[in-house]
């Protein structure tokens, strides 16, 4: 089966409209939809300045996850500091 330009275009304006209002739920079934759509894709042939902004996107991506898994280590180590002290003395 496949889909047509037009009905991944739709996609493409129901995650506009989705992301202008906010509705994150819808977002993640649309995002659902594009990874199936991309990974039927074997390559795409994209102009260089859009895919510059792909890759600089990505990076920003990665570092925010990686900063929260900072984050969590540095938490999870001063719980752990915190349940080994003796609080009453």
């Amino acid at each position: 089966m496949k889909l047509s330009i037009d009905e991944i275009n739709h996609i493409l304006f129901l995650s506009q409209v989705a992301s202008d209002n906010n509705k994150l739920h819808m977002l993640r079934d649309i995002i659902q939809c594009l990874v199936y759509i991309v990974k039927a894709i074997r390559e795409i042939d994209l102009p260089d300045e859009v895919v510059a902004d792909v890759r600089h996107i990505i990076s920003q991506i990665e570092q925010e996850l990686r900063d929260d898994t900072d984050r969590l280590h540095e938490i999870r180590r001063n719980l752990d500091q915190f349940g080994r002290r003796n609080p009453f003395g």
